[in-house]
């Protein structure tokens, strides 16, 4: 499930230690009610405002439930449902990150009914989760392609990837891979480049090439040391190799 405690936390964290500031200095007489309750709702909205910048913030520092969290305080009080849409893909997308994929099911399909063709970002995160689920490559494929129509994406040349390693084509697998790592590295994804040197090093070893693999599992592990699993993973590949 998802932590709906830290959620909360997440959307007091700014309002309520200011409050109770505020509060004991209104007490001490040191600032009136007026200007402390102006202080109070600016500052709480500009925290919510600025809650898109602060959870890639996160996310590119490797803050996976820090950024989860701040995703989902702006998908409870998002005003539209096209809004919804793309915080509920983007939290999906961490969730997919940390091997949570039934409740990423659950919040693309709350939030993403007839939207695979508007939004990009719910395209690709749709594509990975049927991936993760080994189910339909081809489908997911093209998902990824329609994100492409869009606009150029990390996520979504790094599907094209995982739907090929699916369909065990490696060449075009190799190739799209490093085109994700490349976009990644220019978007400034490091989980995302992390999760390719992977995808890359499984790859490099289908093709036969160890030395490649080698380099690429140890990159993998360094850059995914907080996903446990996927670390681990890496590491055992890489003393295989």
């Amino acid at each position: 499930m998802i932590d709906l405690s830290l959620v909360l936390f997440r959307f007091f964290l700014i309002p309520l230690p200011l409050g109770v500031i505020l509060w004991l200095l209104a007490q001490g007489g040191r600032v009136s009610s007026g200007p402390a309750l102006l202080v109070f709702f600016g500052v709480w909205f500009l925290d919510y405002a600025t809650l898109r910048w602060q959870s890639r913030f996160w996310y590119r520092r490797s803050q996976l439930r820090l950024a989860l969290a701040g995703w989902m305080v702006r998908l409870l009080v998002a005003p539209s449902r096209a809004g919804r849409t793309t915080l509920a893909a983007e939290a999906a997308w961490i969730l997919l990150d940390l091997d949570q994929d039934a409740q990423a099911a659950t919040l693309l399909a709350r939030h993403g009914t007839g939207s695979v063709e508007k939004d990009p970002v719910y395209a690709v995160s749709l594509a990975r989760l049927l991936l993760h689920q080994k189910a339909r490559p081809l489908l997911a494929m093209d998902l990824a392609d329609l994100a492409l129509e869009e606009r150029s994406m990390a996520r979504a040349h790094f599907i094209r990837g995982l739907c090929y390693e699916a369909l065990e084509e490696t060449r075009p697998a190799l190739r799209a891979f490093s085109v994700a790592r490349q976009r990644a590295s220019i978007e400034e994804d490091a989980v995302l480049s992390g999760f390719c040197y992977y995808h890359l090093g499984l790859t490099w070893a289908h093709l036969g090439e160890r030395d490649y693999a080698r380099d690429h599992f140890l990159r993998a592990e360094i850059m995914l040391f907080f996903l446990p699993r996927i670390a681990r993973q890496a590491r055992a590949l890489l003393v295989q190799g």
